[in-house]
Parts: structure tokens; sequence; C-alpha cells
């Protein structure tokens, strides 16, 4: 079976405490019959034993997270449960669990990596839970008023798609916060 730090459409999500709100709000619009490409969310509890084994005086810790092997176990659940590849490759990205929430957004602020290969999966997960220890994520960290918090990072991945348009919509007015107007 699936891993059990992975969740679709098919298990649900397990929460933003687990998932994050990026990932937890895709896994619910794409469960609800939304046409979002389908994500496949991996708990910040892998990120957690990714890095237990971390020497906590690490000299550079982003390097080691990069460097140290990931778990096989997971990283064979990953690639027998990926979404299918529109034919684009897939969209690595971050959903910390202090990140999309009614506070503070970080938005740019963590990695994203786009057009990732299936085999090149591993790599780019890692590369987005090193950038959750990143000089400008603990500056806009600390500028929140999340000083000394660590930011965990959830990840959610799904197939890349290449639009010929793009936008983003909000139910409400983001410069007013009026929920009368709707943004597009």
């Amino acid at each position: 079976g699936a891993h059990r730090w992975l969740h679709d459409a098919s298990t649900g999500s397990p929460g933003l405490g687990r998932v994050g709100g990026k990932a937890h709000r895709l896994l619910e619009l794409h469960r609800e019959g939304y046409p979002v490409p389908a994500p496949l969310a991996i708990e910040a509890d892998a990120f957690r034993d990714h890095v237990r084994t971390m020497p906590p005086d690490h000299p550079e810790p982003r390097r080691w997270i990069v460097e140290h092997e990931l778990d096989r176990n997971l990283s064979d659940a990953i690639l027998a449960v990926l979404p299918q590849d529109l034919g684009h490759g897939y969209a690595v990205r971050s959903s910390a669990l202090c990140e999309d929430g009614s506070e503070n957004s970080f938005a740019g602020q963590l990695a994203t990596r786009l057009g990732v290969g299936a085999t090149e999966i591993g790599s780019a997960l890692k590369a987005v839970w090193a950038s959750a220890l990143s000089d400008s994520v603990r500056a806009y960290a600390d500028q929140r008023g999340l000083a000394g918090q660590a930011i965990v990072p959830g990840v959610v991945i799904q197939p890349l798609l290449d639009p010929d348009h793009s936008g983003v919509a909000f139910g409400f007015d983001p410069s007013g916060g009026s929920r009368r107007v709707v943004s597009v």
C-alpha cells in the first residue's frame, strides 16, 4: 500500500497540521471534483524523519538535507503513486505547516521545482525541504513574529500543466477584505 506519509484524493487530507495549507486545500479541491492537477501530498513528518539524524551543529544543514539519502521506502512509494504525468513533468511545491494561512502566506519564500521528471522527484523534494532553512525564509519568519519557530515543510507534487493562459481568482477583495467583491 501507499506510504503513511503520502496522501492523494483517494485517501483525503489528514489536515493542515500534517500536510500544510496548500496541500490540504488542493487535496480537498481535487476530491470535490474541481479541475486541479491531481495532488500528492507528503506529510511534514517525512521532513522531520529525514533530518532526524542530522547533527544539530552541522555547519551546512541545507547541504546535508540535499546530500543525505532519501528513505528508500518513501522514495519507492512516491514513484508508485505519483499522479499521471501530463507530458510536462511535475511541479514539486512547498506546503509548510505555517504557509498559506490566514496570518502568514510565505508566498515565494520556499523553493518550487517545475518540470521535474519522475526519477528526479527525490532530489526536488530534498531541495524544497532544504529551502525551509534558507536565510530569506528565516528573515521572513522573524519579521512575521515567528522567530525561533521551526519552518516545517510538507510538500505537494502535481502534474505540471502547460497552459496558454493562467490567473488567480479571489472570492473576496484581497486589498480591502470585502467579501462582496470577487477579484480575478
